[in-house]
């Protein structure tokens, strides 16, 4: 009961951070920090007591388990039948599936289903399948395990991208799984229900029940990046009527006096303002969007618009500006990197070729000011949160070396 009391204070604190955290960063109601400094606290006093509380529960994540009673020679079990020389205990590793990002997970990483699987004095084979009804082909394993051993097994079976692409709300589902004995009987058949995330919920905290912890997965925020989408490809047009070379050059190469950084630098802002530009004439203004968020697993995140839905509707939050951005500087051929703060996010882009150097920029402000007020506004934010130590800077072209692809 108390478990159930502290995930409800927590959703509340969440909702109310989320609107505080607009008005700071949005409105700029600066006199509004102290009460957002004190209700973050008092969520991470919740927070760390919930996961204390769970803690204590010795099977976290949990779903299947046959044991041996080694003083009766009996075997007991939660499900199904079993045979007496085969102990099994199966973990689910997700409870919520992530859809937009779930196909660049690898199994042994972020597993779905995990099987710990030990013969007693014998040697046995094993077949194990899994799939999500209706969603995802089968995912199938078949072990050798030699007597008195164990293996661990990891699942990740593959979602349909066709069926999986139409999910606009959290969804449930029935995960089944069927482990038997190859030549023999069938060891353990069962279902689970797990949910599958709308495919437009960017989350950066993913619930791992089986270790009970809290996973940063900031970084797929990247597929949601999309350059090569046929509206942005479009719209460079657009941009390039802003420019004052009718043009975009994306970066001359390697630069290495002084003045050649200058010009670099000069050049490439000349491309950035054409970009702002280009999206504020057609008006895109902000609006903050649906939050998704599941109290009693920690999942936090925030429904997005991919940037071709931008463009169509004119309306943003700071995820979604950000993504417009990033999307239309990779498709320029220019570095561009998403910037995260607690409860908000906004684009930096390389300042020249491979110089680690980064300027930024407040995409909420595009429809309000202009390119260097939105700089100026950029710059300032993330200042602010480096000498804090609490900006998290992710270049895409990173993001793209380590297998974050656009979604579309």
């Amino acid at each position: 009961m108390k478990q159930n009391e502290l995930a409800l204070k927590e959703y509340k604190l969440q909702k109310e951070i989320e609107q505080l955290r607009h008005l700071i960063f949005i409105q700029k109601r600066e006199e509004l920090k102290e009460k957002l400094s004190k209700a973050e606290e008092e969520l991470k006093s919740i927070q760390t007591e919930l996961k204390a509380l769970r803690k204590q529960n010795s099977n976290c994540g949990l779903i299947l388990k046959t044991k041996i009673d080694n003083s009766s020679d009996t075997v007991t079990r939660s499900r199904g039948r079993t045979k007496g020389n085969i102990e099994i205990e199966v973990f689910i590793g997700m409870e919520y599936i992530p859809t937009a990002i779930y196909h660049l997970f690898e199994a042994e990483s972020n597993p779905l289903v995990i099987y710990l699987i030990k013969a007693i004095d014998m040697d046995k084979k094993i077949k194990i399948t899994s799939h999500i009804q209706g969603y995802s082909a089968k995912a199938i394993n078949t072990i050798e395990i030699k007597a008195n051993t164990a293996e661990t097994i990891y699942q990740l079976p593959t979602l349909f991208p066709h069926i999986i692409n139409s999910i606009t709300e959290i969804t449930k589902a029935t995960l089944h799984i069927i482990i038997e004995e190859v030549g023999g009987e069938l060891i353990q058949e069962d279902s689970y229900t797990v949910s599958l995330l709308s495919r437009n919920s960017a989350i950066r905290l993913f619930y791992n029940p089986k270790e009970n912890e809290l996973v940063d997965i900031s970084e797929y925020l990247g597929v949601f990046v999309t350059p090569n989408q046929r509206d942005i490809i479009s719209f460079l047009r657009t941009v390039a009527d802003f420019h004052p070379s009718k043009q975009i050059n994306s970066y001359s190469g390697e630069v290495k006096t002084e003045e050649e950084i200058e010009m670099e630098e000069a050049q490439v802002t000349k491309q950035i303002e054409a970009i702002f530009n280009a999206i504020k004439s057609i008006d895109v203004i902000y609006t903050n969007s649906v939050i998704d968020f599941n109290p009693h697993k920690n999942l936090y995140g925030q429904r997005v618009r991919l940037p071709r839905e931008v463009l169509k509707e004119r309306q943003a939050n700071c995820l979604d500006g950000t993504f417009l951005y990033a999307s239309l500087l990779e498709a320029c051929s220019l570095n561009p990197a998403i910037v995260i703060i607690e409860g908000h996010a906004f684009i930096a882009w390389e300042t020249y070729f491979e110089s680690n150097k980064w300027r930024f920029l407040e995409t909420t402000v595009t429809s309000s000011h202009n390119f260097y007020e939105a700089c100026q506004i950029g710059e300032m934010t993330a200042k602010e949160y480096m000498e804090k130590g609490d900006l998290q800077l992710l270049p895409i072209n990173y993001l793209r070396a380590n297998g974050i692809m656009p979604m579309e």
